[in-house]
């Protein structure tokens, strides 16, 4: 696919991504309140930290392997899955362990949540790497539309029809993140064993992209704690909404970067011609 016709699949999917996040986070808003949207922020911004931690390596490192060479697909998409299952049960126990540690702030049911959160976040990043690395780019644009279209589906029978709050928003995140993981998963679906080595060096290369991706979300993010510590998680929930909103408006040049990763993976910009261009522009 060529750059022109990936970036505007992918502005356009992103368009409507945005419209629909834009939507969803102004009913979850006007559902919570300013109080419940601060313990809500907390809790995604948690489980978003876990993805990013444990999974941007994994997303990074597939996205290479998948792209430069096509012969391991199938082993990648292995370790994805076995890798993705392991999570699954470390965030399984870290959850009960918090749930007994933080009783007081953390229903056990919230905190089994937060878990499967983290786990289908893992696994959507990994295949969702390997369709970058694919160059599928259209699949690659359907995986967080698919998932905000669901969260805000989910949402209104949580919150609408059910009143279920927090634990409600909660369940809904899960269930568009396990819809978007698996379809992920199912699109990017290759056969070839395990491959340990294969699984290495895939930490190995993702990992240096994903050390930059970590810092900047940090820094980005990691002040939703400060303000929720001195100020409150009524305040918080003010202050998530400029947060997101200020998180939406970088996702043009981000969609530029995801387009253009596989043709300099597939050596189709060996010169850099494409990738001066591209930059120039975003610029």
């Amino acid at each position: 696919m060529s750059f022109l016709r990936g970036f505007s699949v992918n502005a356009s999917a992103g368009v409507l991504t945005f419209a629909l996040a834009f939507a969803n986070q102004a009913y979850i808003a006007r559902s919570l309140g300013t109080e419940g949207l601060g313990q809500f922020a907390i809790a995604v911004t948690s489980v978003t930290v876990a993805g990013i931690v444990f999974g941007e390596w994994l997303a990074r490192g597939n996205s290479f392997h998948s792209g430069r060479e096509s012969g391991p697909a199938g082993s990648v998409w292995r370790n994805t899955v076995i890798y993705s299952l392991a999570m699954s049960l470390v965030f399984l126990g870290a959850a009960l362990a918090l749930a007994s540690v933080a009783a007081d702030l953390l229903k056990p049911v919230q905190a089994l949540l937060l878990a499967g959160m983290a786990a289908a976040v893992v696994a959507q990043k990994g295949f969702a790497g390997i369709l970058q690395g694919r160059d599928r780019l259209t699949a690659y644009a359907v995986i967080p539309l698919l998932f905000i279209a669901s969260y805000l589906g989910f949402n209104v029978i949580g919150l609408g029809l059910l009143q279920a709050g927090v634990t409600g928003v909660l369940t809904a995140w899960l269930c568009g993140a396990c819809l978007a993981a698996l379809l992920a998963a199912a699109l990017s679906r290759a056969r070839g064993p395990a491959d340990r080595w294969l699984l290495q060096a895939t930490a190995t290369v993702g990992s240096r992209g994903a050390l930059s991706t970590t810092l900047i979300f940090l820094l980005f993010r990691s002040d939703i704690y400060l303000v929720e510590y001195y100020l409150g998680t009524e305040i918080l929930g003010v202050y998530v909404i400029a947060v997101v909103i200020a998180e939406m408006m970088q996702r043009g040049p981000n969609i530029a970067g995801a387009v253009l990763l596989p043709k300099v993976l597939r050596v189709v910009d060996d010169d850099h011609v494409m990738s001066l261009a591209v930059s120039r522009g975003v610029l």
